[in-house]
């Protein structure tokens, strides 16, 4: 019941019936310094078809409950423990440590609010609560570019000419939701390599 009465509301977010977000002031998530060797920037127009291009990516959201789930994991282990091998189920995990549905639904606006006021019509544009993090597919270059107030670039895998695109330069958030937000995913990593991106607390303490 539950499920469906989450699914309901996202519906009625996503088709404009529910408009609740108002954005504040944005704060930069992560930077990228370089580009990894292996692959190369490719020019492309900025015309209508790179600003309606599809790009799916993920916000993970910050865990709960984390040092709980520890001194379950220790519990379950210790032979001499009462709760020895009495494991939780996957969606007991998931259950314990999953972000706040307040969260979930704060960034739920913030992603439907955005593509709307971009003023593209995405037919295949999609929003999924996956409970630990916001799932977003097939949204326009225009509509991320705005969201995280980034640019978007194509890039070039030299081994075999396949193409990416990746944010460039910085990539900002609302600063209501920067505590609550942990990484995004799917327009900042190139594969498997390892990136050049500093989360904004770990370039402070750097500098410090």
């Amino acid at each position: 019941r539950f499920c469906c009465l989450l699914l309901l509301v996202l519906l009625l977010v996503v088709v404009g019936v529910v408009v609740s977000y108002e954005q504040g002031e944005m704060v930069e998530l992560m930077t990228r310094t370089s580009i990894p060797p292996s692959f190369t920037q490719v020019n492309v127009p900025h015309d209508k078809s790179w600003r309606e291009t599809p790009v799916s990516f993920s916000i993970l959201l910050k865990q709960k409950n984390l040092d709980v789930l520890e001194d379950l994991f220790w519990k379950v282990s210790n032979p001499k423990h009462e709760m020895y091998r009495q494991y939780l189920t996957a969606e007991e995990i998931h259950s314990l440590t999953e972000a706040d549905l307040e969260t979930r639904m704060a960034v739920l606006d913030w992603i439907t609010a955005t593509y709307k006021s971009t003023g593209i019509n995405a037919p295949d544009f999609q929003v999924l609560d996956r409970r630990d993090a916001i799932k977003v597919i097939n949204a326009p270059v225009a509509v991320v570019e705005n969201l995280f107030k980034t640019t978007l670039a194509a890039f070039q895998q030299k081994e075999n000419g396949h193409l990416w695109i990746k944010y460039v330069g910085s990539l900002y958030v609302p600063q209501e939701l920067e505590s609550e937000i942990d990484l995004v995913t799917g327009i900042v990593e190139f594969a498997s390599f390892s990136q050049d991106i500093v989360k904004k607390e770990k370039k402070q303490q750097q500098e410090e």
